[in-house]
């Protein structure tokens, strides 16, 4: 009996410290669910559902706390079913926003390439934020490249030792408002949690509806 109980915890500590693990925490307005997988080694799309949990959604409105303390007792027992049925525990998660105002904002920057081949400094150059597109309320969430552009408005899948002299990099850039990411933080934190990502519900959704090409 001892072996097994052993066994079981040897189980869960392999589990925590693997890296493959992944855990989703959806805040709702009326709804908070929370969701811990395991990836495919094999793949980077399927997952295999360890735990699920989902509670009442209480302190939040319109995307916005209201009270701390409600919210993070209501996040702390969705993730508190969906740990007992995984069969350990988690320290960090993956989260949505669903208020916060977010906006999206394309940018285009182009550089000059001063050397004959284009190096890694040089798409870290161009891929830099335009300060103009912030606003003191808003703080930049995540950013993803659309394309990369050459000589000519040649579009290419990597440019890094290319030969061209000039680089364009096309950008597209979420935003949310500060105050509210700060609040939703604190109140995941309030649970002993971490936040590894957070992404706004539309991005979140286009991800794991589309392909890569529809993307």
């Amino acid at each position: 009996m001892l072996q097994k109980i052993r066994m079981i915890e040897s189980d869960k500590k392999s589990y925590v410290n693997n890296k493959n693990i992944h855990a989703a925490l959806d805040i709702g307005n009326s709804q908070i669910s929370c969701m811990i997988a395991q990836g495919a080694s094999n793949n980077s799309v399927q997952i295999k559902v360890l735990g699920f949990g989902q509670h009442v959604s209480i302190g939040l409105t319109q995307g916005k706390v209201t009270d701390l303390s409600k919210l993070s007792d209501s996040i702390a027992k969705a993730v508190e079913s969906a740990e007992r049925m995984a069969g350990f525990p988690i320290d960090s998660v993956n989260c949505n926003i669903n208020g916060g105002y977010p906006s999206t904002k394309l940018s285009v920057n182009t550089i000059k390439i001063m050397s004959q081949n284009i190096k890694n400094e040089d798409i870290i150059k161009a891929t830099k934020l335009n300060k103009n597109l912030s606003s003191n309320n808003q703080v930049l969430l995540n950013r993803n490249i659309v394309r990369y552009l050459i000589d000519n408005n040649f579009e290419v899948e990597n440019p890094l030792g290319l030969k061209s002299n000039t680089l364009t990099v096309e950008t597209n850039n979420i935003f949310v408002d500060k105050d509210v990411l700060s609040n939703l933080r604190k109140t995941i934190e309030l649970c002993h949690l971490s936040v590894s990502n957070f992404y706004i519900t539309p991005e979140v959704s286009g991800i794991s509806t589309m392909l890569k090409d529809e993307r």
